[in-house]
């Protein structure tokens, strides 16, 4: 039973055939890592995410709700904000609180209600729904903005420098609580 001897080599996978070059040795096995480190690891990326969210989460709010630039309490915002580059184009205006309204005039032309934001048509069932006379802005009276565009007192803001003043006073009772806020902006 004195059969060949068995090759002293070793099997090549891809032809099938022996060769005689000995198997290379395995490469050195890397540490392992303790349970604690690997869970060191897992908090440091877990920490690094939660910072990248919170830098985020801080950018957009103070994008979304910076400094109005206004120091009146009754003006909430105003856009764009003071000394700001704006296109000829821009809506410009400011958000009052509550309970207040308000009316925009741009470098000395003051702007009709009828062709601020938010005007609803007085022939609309939204304008005559319960009221004796129909009111231009029943939902938004706060929210005083101007678009330029066709049709309106100004077409496109004036290029350079452009002076917004919103004068606001208590809904409904143009004489109590009075106040304005003016400020500047540049038109390209």
């Amino acid at each position: 039973m004195g059969g060949p001897a068995p090759f002293p080599g070793r099997l090549n996978s891809v032809t099938d055939t022996f060769t005689d070059q000995p198997a290379t040795p395995a490469p050195e096995a890397l540490p392992t890592e303790t349970p604690a480190q690997r869970w060191g690891r897992r908090l440091a990326i877990l920490a690094l995410l939660a910072l990248a969210v919170g830098v985020l989460a801080w950018g957009t709010r103070s994008t979304v709700s910076g400094d109005s630039g206004s120091k009146d309490q009754i003006v909430v915002t105003q856009f764009p904000v003071p000394d700001a580059l704006a296109l000829r184009q821009t809506e410009v205006g400011a958000d009052l609180l509550e309970g207040y309204d308000g009316r925009i005039v741009i470098n000395g032309i003051s702007i009709p209600e009828n062709e601020m934001e938010g005007v609803v048509p007085p022939t609309s069932a939204e304008a005559v729904r319960g009221k004796k006379a129909p009111a231009l802005r029943p939902n938004n009276r706060r929210h005083v903005f101007f678009a330029p565009g066709p049709g309106k007192v100004i077409k496109k803001l004036p290029q350079g420098r452009v002076v917004i003043t919103v004068n606001y006073f208590r809904d409904g009772q143009p004489t109590v609580g009075r106040g304005a806020v003016t400020w500047t902006i540049t038109a390209n």
